[in-house]
């Protein structure tokens, strides 16, 4: 793979950064980095979660399961889709992990996200989902 991936110019699997060109901020909001736009840090401490599978759950909404990378989850919580067939921001409706309802959830939680106002055909596997 690593023959490809030199010969393409193609970034690591698990490098979201390069992936996704994130921009780093600094705790006063100024960039680190000489570009002036502003995006979400995407370190340790803030909420990212890879899309493994999408469900419509008749009369409640589309969901989305997969693990969480990094950071904690709220219902309520708007989050940020960062995907192959479109970009948006969803509110988190509910929380689901092996059939238990949460509150909120943490970093390697396998968990099922109501995503309220989205839609199936947007949401792909492999599409990431940050605050």
């Amino acid at each position: 793979m690593g023959f490809l991936k030199k010969l393409f110019g193609l970034p690591d699997e698990n490098d979201f950064d390069a992936m996704y060109e994130v921009k780093y901020v600094a705790e006063n909001g100024t960039a680190r980095k000489e570009d002036d736009a502003a995006y979400t840090t995407a370190h340790e401490g803030n909420f990212m979660f890879t899309v493994a599978d999408t469900f419509t759950v008749k009369g409640r909404g589309t969901v989305v399961t997969g693990v969480i990378e990094s950071g904690t989850i709220n219902i309520n919580d708007k989050v940020t889709l960062n995907g192959a067939k479109c970009q948006g921001e969803y509110v988190v409706g509910g929380i689901e992990s092996f059939r238990k309802l949460l509150d909120s959830a943490g970093m390697g939680d396998n968990v099922g996200l109501l995503l309220l106002e989205a839609s199936k055909e947007d949401i792909c596997r492999g599409d990431k989902l940050y605050m």
